[in-house]
């Protein structure tokens, strides 16, 4: 009966393979590249946003595997990948600590294993982000009306808007009377009633609760106003695992940035010699 101790480091060993990293990226591109025309036309992608991924992959994705059968794939290749790559950053990590003192040097060389352990991470928060975040989209408010009350971010919600900022330049005849920023603020009242005033715009969410609340749409856009009322839409999100990937590329930029100095390192120290 073979050892289990040998076993165990047979696989260790064939996981951390170069060969196989070769062969898992050239067919990851190639189910992406085949993924292109079966999700050209296809809708089944798009409520990705708004429910989590195992809900997804149990309905839009299950029922409709003519474009999506790919998608399972790739993450069957994905997390192969990931723990290839992970095998093969710690082998490559011993060695380093086996042949090399503690030095400048030594945590110069650190750089490109930190880069491939940062992109796991980030790897592992959108994973995290599909699987736990919540998505509330499509909620409408009345600037000066009556507050929206949201039962799973605790609290309510007003719209009201305070100088809106309009182009009133004179190089684009077509953009006259447009609205630059909409000015449009949210007051927050949790369940204790107390209030909370943020300013959102595209691209600058408010913060409530752990939920971010980003501004979808609005109207009107210009100062004719059109025939309608005024309404503010905006959408509520709450991703516990931002944090994760946040982390990631922050550690990405780091392993970047020791890499850059080992590359500078070397050709000074070549200099020197």
């Amino acid at each position: 009966m073979m050892n289990p101790i040998i076993i165990v480091a047979t696989l260790w060993k064939a996981a951390g393979s170069l060969k196989l990293s070769v062969a898992l990226c050239f067919l990851t591109a190639l189910d992406a590249a085949l993924a292109y025309p079966l999700i050209k036309d296809s809708t089944a992608f798009a409520p990705l946003g708004d429910v989590d991924l195992i809900n997804w992959l149990l309905t839009y994705g299950r029922f409709n595997l003519k474009s999506t059968a790919w998608f399972f794939v790739l993450l069957i290749l994905l997390t192969l990948l990931s723990i290839n790559t992970f095998v093969c950053s710690i082998q490559r990590v011993i060695f380093l600590f086996r042949r090399n003192k503690i030095s400048l040097s030594f945590f110069l060389k650190l750089g490109p294993h930190i880069t491939h352990f940062a992109v796991l991470i980030i790897l592992t928060g959108y994973l995290g982000t599909y699987l736990f975040c919540a998505s509330l989209p499509g909620r409408a408010l009345t600037p000066g009306g009556p507050p929206l009350k949201v039962n799973r971010i605790k609290g309510q919600i007003k719209a009201e808007i305070f100088e809106p900022l309009y182009y009133e330049g004179d190089r684009l005849d077509f953009f006259q009377g447009r609205l630059l920023d909409p000015g449009i603020y949210l007051t927050f009242i949790d369940q204790n009633g107390s209030q909370c005033k943020q300013k959102i715009a595209y691209g600058q969410p408010a913060i409530f609760n752990g939920w971010h609340v980003y501004l979808s749409d609005f109207y009107p856009k210009d100062k004719s106003g059109g025939m309608g009322s005024k309404t503010v839409n905006i959408t509520l999100r709450r991703d516990p695992a931002a944090f994760v990937y946040l982390t990631g590329l922050a550690l990405f930029v780091i392993g970047l940035g020791l890499y850059t100095a080992d590359f500078f390192y070397k050709k000074t120290s070549k200099k020197d010699g």
